[in-house]
């Protein structure tokens, strides 16, 4: 585990900087915890079993991947989530998915 500074100065303001020795030549930093698309695949497979949710592909994205929407409920109400509009933005798939898992609990 490297050892972590965050340096908020005048002249370093909101830097970042790791400490690490290690035996490979190429060590990968991530900002936030990987969501693989194997995981958002499972993601949607769980929804599409949910008799409370309904899954809708609006269209593909530049690479042939699904745009999925999930729907949850029929009220008049409504709210839109949206999450995962760029590659980087991993911690708002985190998000969506414990939203949705809290909207489709058993106990909700």
């Amino acid at each position: 585990v490297p050892e972590t500074a965050y340096i908020n100065t005048a002249l370093a303001r909101g830097i970042f900087q790791w400490t690490l020795v290690s035996e490979h030549d190429t060590v990968w930093f991530a900002y936030f915890a990987p969501y693989s698309d194997e995981r958002h695949q499972d993601l949607i497979a769980h929804c599409s079993t949910s008799p409370l949710a309904e899954v809708t592909v609006l269209g593909t994205t530049l690479d042939g991947r699904p745009l999925d929407m999930i729907t949850v409920g029929t009220g008049p109400l409504r709210v839109w989530i949206g999450a995962r509009q760029h590659p980087g933005e991993v911690q708002a798939e985190w998000l969506a998915e414990g939203f949705i898992e809290a909207l489709l609990a058993d106990d909700a």
